[in-house]
């Protein structure tokens, strides 16, 4: 496991606060899970779907800034998860991490039913 993938764990340790967000909540956190999978498929081998998951990302980006009318706090929200997404991406994708796969499989299943 890259010494990045070996991170996530601790780097989404965070995520009860970020969850928390407020406003921003579940939003601009779905914006950032899509973006960081379309990030990793961009360079993945084993994983497809980029156009997809940026297609999501930006709807999610756009509800989160009509939500709240604060597109600066949204977009400092996506850009300071965005990397951890991708590196969580990488670890359940590229390297089998259970928790990574749980985490995604929480996240994907709160923006799926947020997007109802």
């Amino acid at each position: 496991m890259s010494a990045q993938a070996a991170l996530v764990p601790a780097l989404l340790c965070a995520w009860p606060a970020f969850a928390e967000g407020g406003e921003l909540y579940p939003a601009a956190d779905c914006a950032a899970l899509w973006f960081g999978y379309g990030d990793y498929a961009a360079v993945s081998a084993f994983l497809d779907g980029q156009q997809a998951a940026y297609y999501k990302a930006n709807a999610f980006r756009a509800a989160a800034i009509r939500l709240t009318g604060d597109a600066e706090a949204v977009e400092a929200h996506i850009a300071r998860w965005r990397p951890d997404m991708a590196l969580m991406m990488e670890a359940y994708i590229g390297y089998a991490d259970r928790s990574s796969r749980e985490i995604f499989e929480r996240l994907s299943d709160t923006c799926k039913d947020f997007a109802r």
